[in-house]
């Protein structure tokens, strides 16, 4: 659900998850896990395919791994998922599209240690002009973000009808505040 946010550890014991399909309109935040708040998600790999569609009418935040990220630290980590964000524009309201290996979107104090993507990454457009944002591992990046030791070979794409599509091999956009990083 929209309200539900995952605050724990897990630990995926180094197993793949596997054939995870999520396909859904409805839902603001779209991963394994939809929202976590300072948490850590440690040793886990994801495949299959994640897709937040269009015609939501609120922005959508699509993550291998977490939709909408808080203050959450990833530790050897892997996505080899398709993730795909849609976003539009209706007569009053602009809506928006984050996509990303890990996570759609951080913020607070992100920490990416030993992370890799595999998987197709994109946010698109249905209709208007919305922003979007695709990254190999976070889409968008607000607060402090540390990342190590960490690379992408998958396929990133950020497409619009405007001028406002923002792509990257490890992040698609980093707004203000503090970055560091240390990549293989």
């Amino acid at each position: 659900t929209t309200s539900a946010i995952f605050k724990g550890r897990f630990d995926g014991g180094n197993y793949s998850i596997t054939n995870l399909k999520i396909n859904n309109y409805s839902l603001n935040y779209c991963g394994l896990f939809g929202r976590t708040s300072g948490c850590t998600i440690s040793n886990l790999s994801v495949r299959g395919e994640i897709t937040r569609g269009g015609n939501a009418r609120s922005d959508g935040y699509c993550g291998g791994i977490v939709g909408y990220a808080q203050s959450t630290t990833f530790n050897y980590c892997s996505n080899y998922a398709k993730v795909k964000a849609y976003a539009e524009v209706s007569s009053t309201q602009r809506y928006d599209a984050y996509s990303g290996g890990l996570a759609g979107y951080a913020t607070g104090t992100t920490t990416i240690i030993g992370c890799n993507n595999s998987g197709d990454i994109s946010a698109s457009w249905i209709n208007g002009s919305p922003y979007t944002y695709s990254g190999g591992l976070l889409g968008y990046a607000t607060g402090t973000t540390n990342v190590s030791l960490c690379n992408n070979t998958g396929n990133i794409n950020s497409s619009s009808s405007g001028e406002h599509c923002y792509s990257g091999g490890i992040i698609g956009y980093i707004y203000r505040y503090n970055f560091y990083i240390h990549l293989l």
